[in-house]
């Protein structure tokens, strides 16, 4: 997750300029040789890769904002880390498969390396500790896998094998959120791999390895680089656009559930609780410095801190919701309840007397904030989110969401849950549900009355 800080949309000449300009950086004198066609042939490739509809986030925007500050050869490695987003994109576009579908099997749905890969794709496997004929899984790094292929293969009419394999490297790189196995962090293990690829008497030297690894480094840690910088609102907007991108279904408004929108909440939030700081930025000898470093790993711990606040008045707020529609004929989508996202229908929600709880105040003001992202699915129940928070404080809701996790595991009902809210705050949220919910007006009227 990252800033996206251009102030319009990056073109297709935008992307073709930078691949261009890296090009000629990287290869020298002799770039000049290089057929425009060519050129624009790959270019166009990577355009029409990340401007699939699919793409809410990690788009054409991102893919600058991760090169913008890059060194050359790294920036080559942005162009392409996220062509391939295999679980967003729904597999390989037809365009990618022709490409490089022969590097991979489907069995019964899922997918392996090769039994016989060619030679790059085979050190690309060993750049990503892969082996042929391996289960390949998402979580486990097959979009940037495929990503680097289709790099390699694209790049190999312009670089040379060397360049080529810190190419791949610095993709594997943007694998993220990786701790350290029997001992050995990321970087050491992707050191220990390029020091054992071979081509004949072709190697890398000690010397190339290391600077491979300081722009594996600086790849890594642009890819996720709002985790680092202080503006939680992007912070929280593009985990939102993220979350949309991987929920096909929360694509048209209105048009998903209420309890599978509350167990995609529950999800991330699993994965705010458990995601710790150092792992997500990674440091190589004095890159970055120790200050910038431990600058990012302090704002990544605040930001997690603020933003499972956030995502705990959303589940909050969506519980109360399901709990209603449980009681009142069962779950339905979710505008039924709360209206599109342009509906406003708890904007007059009155407060009541909170005795001012202890909250997060910067997750309270953007909970009350209307973020701007266009594929914002959630605008009709932020007001709701925000009820609730400003009401019953940090403690307040982490109760509540406590109690949820209880009717969910069977050990109480949605009655009990609704009952152990207090009537001043629960009656004005089912008054202004029933304008919406109408067809279940009368079953929702014993929650107004209690």
């Amino acid at each position: 997750m990252l800033i996206k800080e251009m102030q319009s949309p990056p073109t297709i000449t935008d992307l073709t300029k930078m691949l261009a300009d890296s090009l000629h950086e990287v290869i020298g004198a002799e770039s000049h040789s290089i057929p425009v066609d060519e050129i624009e042939s790959a270019s166009s490739l990577v355009y029409r890769a990340m401007t699939n509809r699919s793409r809410h986030y990690h788009d054409l925007s991102h893919l600058f904002d991760v090169a913008n500050d890059l060194p050359a050869l790294a920036k080559l490695a942005a162009i392409y880390h996220d062509v391939v987003y295999f679980s967003v994109d729904g597999g390989l576009t037809p365009e990618v498969s022709k490409s490089i579908g022969d590097a991979i099997a489907f069995h019964d749905d899922r997918i392996f390396l090769s039994t016989s890969p060619d030679e790059m794709v085979l050190d690309v496997a060993t750049i990503f500790g892969f082996t042929s004929g391996q289960e390949l899984k998402l979580e486990s790094g097959l979009s940037e896998f495929l990503s680097a292929v289709l790099a390699v293969r694209e790049l190999s009419k312009f670089l040379n094998d060397q360049k080529l394999w810190a190419v791949a490297a610095c993709i594997e790189a943007t694998i993220p959120f990786r701790s350290a196995v029997n001992g050995l962090t990321p970087k050491d293990l992707l050191g220990k791999r390029l020091g054992s690829l071979r081509r004949g008497n072709l190697a890398l030297t000690e010397e190339e390895i290391h600077e491979i690894k300081l722009l594996a480094v600086k790849i890594a840690n642009a890819d996720v680089q709002s985790f680092g910088k202080p503006d939680l609102s992007n912070f929280i907007e593009n985990t939102w656009q993220i979350l949309s991108e991987s929920n096909k279904n929360f694509h048209q408004s209105g048009s998903f559930f209420i309890r599978m929108y509350r167990e995609d909440l529950m999800r991330m939030k699993t994965f705010l609780s458990m995601l710790q700081p150092k792992v997500i930025f990674r440091q190589y000898g004095n890159t970055p410095d120790h200050d910038a470093y431990q600058a990012q790993i302090e704002c990544s711990r605040n930001h997690l801190r603020d933003s499972l606040e956030y995502v705990k008045a959303h589940i909050a707020a969506i519980s109360v919701v399901e709990a209603l529609a449980e009681l009142s004929g069962g779950d339905a989508p979710l505008s039924d309840f709360i209206g599109a996202a342009d509906s406003g229908i708890f904007k007059y929600l009155d407060g009541v007397n909170s005795d001012h709880p202890l909250r997060n105040e910067k997750a309270l003001a953007e909970l009350k904030r209307r973020h701007a992202g266009v594929q914002r699915f959630d605008h009709a129940l932020l007001p709701l989110a925000a009820y609730f928070y400003e009401l019953l404080g940090t403690d307040g809701i982490s109760e509540l969401v406590d109690r949820a996790h209880d009717v969910l595991a069977g050990k109480q009902n949605w009655r009990w849950f609704l009952t152990n809210l207090p009537r001043d705050i629960l009656s004005p949220i089912v008054t202004v549900i029933s304008q919406c919910a109408v067809m279940r007006k009368d079953r929702l009227a014993e929650w107004i009355s209690l």
